[in-house]
């Protein structure tokens, strides 16, 4: 795979903060967990584990120490600070608030620096480095929306896809794609929605010689309850000319999850039609492929999960009707 090097300078990080006052703070009572994961290549898979607690003096403990080891191949793994900046995020999002440097000081993150959120990620592929950031910021979200149900939002496809399309060595288009957002408890997800992880460009449509770019919401990818996910969206890449196209992406088997028995949403497919091929070719995550003249590259990305058990709240319905049009008696 190509280094996707154009992203390096879009990831997000937070202005450093303060040092932890002890490396092992002390925590209160109460606390929730959640796990998540990374799918790479081969069908492998990275955990990220958060148990997240309440901090003795206020704020929170996350500790990410269960996390699965560092990948060897050195591609997939987050510096301390990246996973940071995730967890900042996903405290914002649950808070419904921008965290700055100052919210560093609401939480003390624990992490072993023999897993792959604690690593040295000088050489990790950019693209690898935003989709972990993303699986982290799901996992600590994940969390608060168990301890905390009736405020934060059901999980979400925080960054759908990552294509690049080539001609020889010259770089054509970088896209960032979006997924869909969670239902949250006082509205529907957003569809298309940016996440906080990479600036979409899923409304940046240029023209390209040799290459024809559509795209639409796709519709019925979200999962259901009381508020419904948003949809993530589809992208379609026509080639006219000989193309390489390398493809970043996750959540085909993994899909976020809903929130009181809410529906999850529908994964991420990526879909290659060949010109004299029946049918289309499933494209794997994490993989280069080349795209002949007449061909069709077909991006679909997760939406959100559900929030909430579906009609709570919102079914009015007779009793007798279910007799048969007639109260059941004795």
């Amino acid at each position: 795979m190509t280094s996707f090097s154009v992203l390096r300078d879009r990831l997000p990080v937070l202005p450093v903060g303060p040092e932890p006052s002890t490396p092992w703070p002390k925590v209160g009572r109460g606390g929730a967990s959640f796990s998540d994961d990374l799918a790479r290549p081969s069908d492998g898979r990275l955990g990220v584990r958060v148990r997240i607690t309440d901090r003795d003096g206020g704020g929170y403990c996350i500790d990410l120490r269960d996390s699965d080891e560092t990948d060897a191949t050195g591609r997939f793994g987050l510096s301390h600070e990246h996973t940071s900046t995730a967890c900042l995020l996903a405290l914002g999002h649950a808070l419904g608030d921008a965290p700055c440097r100052a919210w560093y000081e609401r939480i003390d993150l624990l992490t072993d620096p023999g897993t792959w959120v604690d690593a040295d990620d000088r050489r990790c592929d950019p693209a690898a480095t935003a989709f972990g950031m993303a699986r982290t910021f799901d996992a600590v979200l994940g969390a608060f929306g168990n301890a905390w149900p009736g405020r934060v939002g059901a999980g979400s496809c925080s960054l759908g896809a990552v294509v690049e399309l080539r001609a020889g060595d010259d770089v054509l288009l970088t896209e960032v794609l979006p997924g869909g957002e969670g239902g949250r408890p006082d509205r529907s997800g957003e569809s298309a929605w940016p996440g906080p992880i990479l600036a979409s460009t899923w409304e940046q449509l240029s023209a390209i010689d040799g290459l024809t770019l559509e795209g639409c919401f796709r519709e019925g990818s979200a999962g259901d309850g009381k508020r419904a996910g948003g949809d993530g969206v589809i992208r379609r890449y026509h080639s006219q000319r000989p193309l390489l196209a390398t493809l970043a992406f996750d959540r085909v088997k993994n899909p976020p999850h809903g929130i009181d028995r809410a529906g999850p949403p529908l994964g991420t497919e990526v879909w290659l039609h060949l010109p004299d091929a029946d049918r289309p070719r499933a494209v794997e995550p994490w993989t280069t492929i080349e795209l002949p003249p007449g061909s069709r590259l077909e991006v679909l990305t997760c939406g959100g999960a559900g929030w909430g058990f579906p009609g709570y709240g919102d079914i009015e319905w007779d009793p007798s009707e279910w007799f048969g049009g007639k109260p059941k008696t004795g």
